[in-house]
């Protein structure tokens, strides 16, 4: 989403949807403008969701090495989909540390059609079904007759019909 700089520090008053009881640090400004653009959105802050070490949770460090603070976060509108979370101890040249969120997909359970053995029969009485039989006898017999030059079209409405 972009540089924020945000602290978010622990959850204050009302806003147990959006920051969870595991934050780290205080909170600054930025923190709280990133707080109540995920309250606006329905977000929730990952990073706060799962109880870690301290010396796990920070994500920058000064270029003095003296602070050491949590300002990379992962937010989400399907928090449950998320196992894990943690921050990477890579080593490369930065003064950030990269986080990654273990996220459980499932495939969708297909539901499966129940299937009735019953036969409806739209032909009710014995007169309905000798008529039936008879028209389609009738039918039958008689060739539908269609000419060479003839489209496709005009055999399938004489037969039809």
């Amino acid at each position: 989403m972009g540089d924020f700089n945000a602290k978010v520090g622990a959850p204050k008053d009302n806003e147990d949807l959006v920051v969870k009881q595991h934050g780290h640090g205080a909170r600054n400004n930025r923190g709280q403008k990133l707080v109540d653009f995920a309250l606006e959105h329905k977000l929730t802050i990952i990073n706060t969701c799962f109880k870690k070490k301290p010396n796990r949770k920070w994500t920058w460090r000064s270029p003095n090495e003296l602070h050491k603070n949590e300002i990379d976060y992962i937010l989400t509108n399907q928090p449950r989909l998320f196992t894990n979370f943690e921050v990477l101890n890579l080593n490369y040249p930065s003064d950030h540390r990269a986080i990654r969120g273990t996220v459980k997909l499932s495939k969708q359970k297909i539901s499966r059609i129940q299937f009735t053995n019953k036969l409806e029969c739209q032909l009710k009485s014995e007169e309905e079904r000798i008529k039936y039989k008879d028209n389609l006898k009738l039918l039958l017999s008689e060739p539908a007759t269609c000419q060479e030059n003839d489209t496709v079209q005009t055999c399938y409405s004489k037969i039809r019909n």
